[in-house]
């Protein structure tokens, strides 16, 4: 069972180790900002924290329970591990280009390389979208990725 009781100045690199780490509940106190980061569609870490994590808002903690006073709002957070889920597995192969890493996917699925590859065709996702490496994939992309992917059940 883990405990972690700490002030973590790095918050997104601990969000990361979450994703693998074998829990069941946490409860984190962050800055109100790093928390809508965190719960949003709009960044990186939101969109990887919603395929791994539910992350849900406890409510916020006054400036006068810390020594010192910050000088930002903070909230505490419940984050509840999700089930394993293929689209996990998007997240764990990052390293790879996109069109690489969906024809992985869908081999796994039981379909051969060459359909895998007109069914990325038929994707109509951008060609620069499909040669990009998926960390380095820009938020809006990734989420349009991981939305098309969803949607036309690539796993």
């Amino acid at each position: 069972e883990w405990r972690v009781h700490a002030e973590v100045r790095q918050r997104e690199p601990l969000l990361h180790l979450l994703f693998a780490a074998p829990f069941e509940r946490a409860v984190l106190i962050v800055p109100t900002q790093f928390a809508e980061k965190a719960t949003g569609t709009t960044s990186m870490i939101g969109i990887w924290a919603s395929l791994f994590l539910e992350i849900k808002e406890i409510g916020p903690v006054s400036k006068e329970s810390f020594i010192p006073l910050p000088s930002v709002g903070s909230v505490a957070l419940m984050i509840t591990k999700k089930p394993t889920h293929p689209l996990q597995h998007i997240y764990l192969q990052r390293d790879k280009k996109a069109k690489n890493l969906l024809i992985s996917m869908l081999k796994t699925a039981g379909i051969t390389k060459r359909k895998a590859k007109e069914k990325i065709a038929s994707l109509n996702l951008p060609k620069t979208t499909l040669e990009s490496v998926i960390a380095r994939l820009p938020a809006p992309h990734l989420a349009e990725f991981i939305s098309v992917v969803t949607q036309e059940k690539c796993f």
